[in-house]
């Protein structure tokens, strides 16, 4: 049995992964479902992982960024919409590092404006219940910086065959370059593409997010 783990990507919240871990709970082979929280709209909250061989974690994003840093142990990774560099394996990297460089410039002084933005691009009309009351710009600034600046080559090689990862076709926050990407990862890089343009595409999809996921489980692990 299977403990799965959601992580958020940047300007969101645990909830993102909310309507996708309700239709895989209690699924054959789940045995539980978990949130991970990276405290962009709250108070520190300690998330607990359980130390075993059977923990699945499903990243979006940013998430990857965190999985990938804090060196978790898991028996299997399943990414939505992420690399381990997130600059590099941008079809144009330059304009990524730009987008990211005015994000952080302007979330100082206009945090609402530049999450609304986000969401926008995102493929979300309306964002007036994502994230919290209280916004914590130093969490949201440091991802930022983390996403332009650091890569994490090693530590996805590490993990790689045992991981799934879902690209959108058209999306406008990470529009991935497949063949850079399969440059450094080799043949054996598993991969599916769907066709979509929105990043938030397992918080607005969740039925067809989550037969993703257990499509994956069942067949591979």
């Amino acid at each position: 049995m299977l403990n799965l783990y959601f992580v958020h990507g940047w300007g969101f919240e645990e909830n993102f992964w909310l309507p996708v871990g309700k239709i895989l709970e209690g699924k054959k082979k789940v045995k539980a479902v978990n949130f991970i929280s990276l405290n962009f709209f709250e108070s520190e909250k300690r998330n607990s992982i359980s130390d075993n061989n059977n923990n699945i974690f499903i990243t979006h994003s940013y998430g990857l960024n965190w999985f990938l840093e804090n060196k978790v142990n898991c028996y299997a990774l399943i990414n939505f919409f992420a690399a381990p560099s997130f600059v590099k394996f941008q079809k144009n990297s330059k304009k990524s590092k730009i987008m990211l460089d005015l994000m952080i410039k302007r979330l100082k002084d206009s945090p609402n404006e530049v999450l609304n933005k986000f969401y926008e691009n995102c493929g979300i009309k309306n964002s007036s219940k994502i994230g919290g009351k209280k916004i914590n710009k130093d969490k949201l600034v440091d991802a930022l910086k983390n996403l332009k600046d650091n890569s994490y080559l090693e530590e996805f090689l590490s993990i790689k065959k045992k991981t799934l990862n879902v690209f959108a076709l058209k999306d406008k926050i990470f529009d991935v370059s497949l063949s850079k990407l399969k440059n450094f990862l080799g043949g054996d890089f598993d991969y599916i593409l769907i066709d979509s343009e929105s990043h938030a595409f397992p918080l607005l999809e969740p039925h067809k997010t989550s037969k993703i996921i257990y499509n994956y489980i069942d067949r591979s692990l």
